[in-house]
This record gives C-alpha cells, sequence and structure tokens, in this order.
C-alpha cells in the first residue's frame, strides 16, 4: 500500500498536564492525526490486520528559497522520532490493528518542491 499525503509534516508533541494533573494530548497533534486519517480515507485499500509490517516513510518539506539548490536532506527540526510517532499513532486501527506489527522501518527527511508525506507498508507475512 502506497500513500501520498499533502500536508505539512508535523511531529507528536509531548503529553501535557492540567493543574488537576489529567493527562492529555496537545490539540495540535489530534488535528494532525485527524487530517493524517482523512487522508488516508480516501484510498481504497484492505487494512494489515495481522502479521509483521514493512514501513517507509519520507517527510517531503518544501524548500524554502534561502536554501542552497545541491541541499537534499533536512538536518533541521522537527526530529525525525517525533515525525515517525506522529504518523504511525494516527494510523492504528485504519491500516494496521496496532503499530507494533511494524518490524521494519525506514524513513528520510527532505526537500522537495512542496509538502507531502509518502507511506508505504507492506505486509512481510505473505
Amino acid at each position: 500500500m502506497r500513500f501520498e499525503i499533502p500536508i505539512p509534516p508535523m511531529p507528536k508533541l509531548r503529553p501535557r498536564m492540567t493543574r488537576r494533573g489529567r493527562v492529555y494530548t496537545p490539540k495540535k497533534t489530534t488535528d494532525f492525526e485527524g487530517e493524517v486519517q482523512f487522508w488516508i480515507s480516501q484510498y481504497d485499500f484492505e487494512p494489515i490486520n495481522n502479521g509483521a509490517i514493512r514501513a517507509r516513510i519520507e517527510f517531503i518539506y518544501e524548500k524554502p528559497k534561502s536554501i542552497k539548490k545541491s541541499k537534499i536532506y533536512k538536518t533541521t527540526k522537527p526530529d525525525l522520532d517525533n515525525l515517525i510517532k506522529a504518523i504511525l499513532d494516527s494510523l492504528n486501527g485504519i491500516c494496521y490493528k496496532d503499530d507494533n506489527q511494524i518490524v521494519e522501518l525506514s524513513s528520510t527527511k527532505k526537500y522537495g518542491s512542496e509538502d507531502l508525506i509518502v507511506l508505504t507498508l507492506e505486509s512481510l507475512d505473505e
């Protein structure tokens, strides 16, 4: 399964705590996860409910004019691990039962002509 999600990549933000001690996910994170789920729902696919999964995620950022044309990779914030976490968590129960099924993962953070997230999921049990 290959998905193209035409939104700017956003990292998973840290959980917050109210004064009364209740822990919650920040609204920016839940909004982003909802947007990812909307774009994924536009595709016709069969979820991978059992077995091992290989995931490949490309986070593509629109290249600012101030960056050299020869520069390919984005080496500034946000951190790659937080970007990955936001995507994988948003797909729980939609593309797979749980993100613990992912046993192989590769990811890049680079510049391109537009903001885009490209996600490829492959069952390893076929």
